[in-house]
């Protein structure tokens, strides 16, 4: 279960918002992904944002703290497990980084050459057809899957987002689907730490290695999610 966290400040209805997980089931999928970013760190993801709380519909439980010196807080408790939040918030990113989940627009970010313009990934034919949406993840062989796998690094956070949210729904614990498991766990792992690595651009900080970076990713990509499904009402 998500709990939600507001501040009010001086009566206006809104002011920051905070996450927390709170008895949450054994997560499956990505939701290993959220479980395991978030192992020994804080449990709440602090958002700034303005979400005056009697606009969401999702609320089954909402209490009001005492009054204190402290500005007041509400909490909902909403029903969104892990899985369907991290959804949410890839495709909050998708329409944040390249205008929503139809594609990537390959003119505007190409696929990685060398210096002397041969393509650097050994699929390439592959990866643009799929960005492309000619072909779909779960319709493709196993074998052209395997093989396309370790281009998956040469790849930018565009086309991780474009790739990932088309799949999001694709999950199987058949064996003959071992290959697309792997190809998506590998994209998780590369999108989240990409995500991390691009909003520590341009900060006079050094970079971290790529296990905080991912886990950055993952938090932020949650916050997203939340916010989103909260000012939908879902």
């Amino acid at each position: 279960v998500l709990v939600a966290s507001y501040g009010s400040h001086g009566g206006g209805g809104s002011g920051d918002c905070a996450f927390a997980w709170r008895g949450s089931e054994e997560p499956a999928g990505l939701d290993v992904l959220l479980k395991s970013a978030t192992q020994g760190a804080s449990p709440r993801l602090a958002l700034c944002s303005a979400i005056p709380p009697a606009s969401s519909s999702v609320a089954t439980n909402m209490a009001t703290a005492s009054p204190s010196s402290a500005p007041r807080r509400q909490r909902l408790k909403v029903d969104f497990s892990e899985q369907r939040v991290v959804k949410r918030g890839v495709l909050s990113l998708c329409d944040h980084v390249i205008g929503g989940d139809k594609g990537v627009d390959l003119e505007q970010f190409p696929l990685p050459k060398y210096p002397d313009g041969r393509p650097r990934l050994l699929r390439q034919s592959f990866f643009e057809r799929m960005l492309s949406g000619a072909v779909e993840l779960r319709t493709s062989l196993t074998g052209d899957v395997s093989a396309a796998q370790p281009d998956l690094r040469h790849l930018q956070l565009e086309h991780l987002l474009s790739i990932r949210s088309r799949t999001l729904d694709f999950a199987t614990e058949s064996a003959s689907h071992n290959a697309h498991n792997g190809f998506n766990a590998k994209a998780d792992e590369l999108l989240f730490e990409r995500l991390g690595r691009r909003l520590l651009e341009g900060a006079e900080v050094e970079l971290p290695g790529s296990a905080p970076l991912f886990r950055l990713g993952v938090r932020t990509t949650v916050v997203l999610g939340a916010s989103a499904l909260l000012r939908e009402g879902a």
